[in-house]
């Protein structure tokens, strides 16, 4: 129940129902696997009125798998790839020390074989950017940055 005497003023944050002690402003909240959406109500009052808002969130279930390390030379591990579940659109680019594009693709089943041009790429760090969208958030699209270690 929402104070609304005379000088009272609150806000009160609640998932699903459960108030959310502590919070602020600002609300982080982890959610636990399998859950699709959560509901998040705000409860504002001051001293003359109470206004209490509700909205259903959708959470983001997706996982991204990149490997950090491959071996182009070896028989195993001798392919970068990138795994994504329920993928819609897919565009990776791989770029070498010096900032040149070595390798770029927008299918998420191709690999990269450390390869440019059909020339063996040097031993080292590559930096990737990977744009995606897949079903949980249709048309919405995200940005995943890393290094890949290249190993001969």
């Amino acid at each position: 129940a929402m104070d609304t005497t005379a000088g009272s003023v609150g806000r009160r944050w609640l998932i699903d129902g459960v108030e959310q002690i502590g919070k602020d402003a600002r609300l982080s909240y982890s959610v636990p696997g399998g859950i699709d959406s959560i509901q998040l109500t705000l409860q504002v009052w001051n001293e003359y009125c109470a206004d209490t808002t509700m909205v259903t969130v959708p959470t983001i279930t997706s996982a991204i798998y990149v490997p950090n390390i491959f071996t182009p030379s070896e028989e195993t591990n001798s392919t970068f790839y990138v795994s994504i579940p329920d993928v819609e659109e897919f565009e990776i680019s791989i770029y070498n020390r010096q900032g040149l594009l070595v390798y770029r693709s927008t299918d998420v089943n191709e690999v990269w074989d450390g390869t440019h041009n059909g020339v063996n790429c040097s031993q080292g760090a590559y930096v990737y950017t990977i744009h995606y969208t897949d079903r949980s958030r249709s048309g919405i699209w995200q940005k995943y940055v890393g290094t890949v270690l290249l190993l001969r």
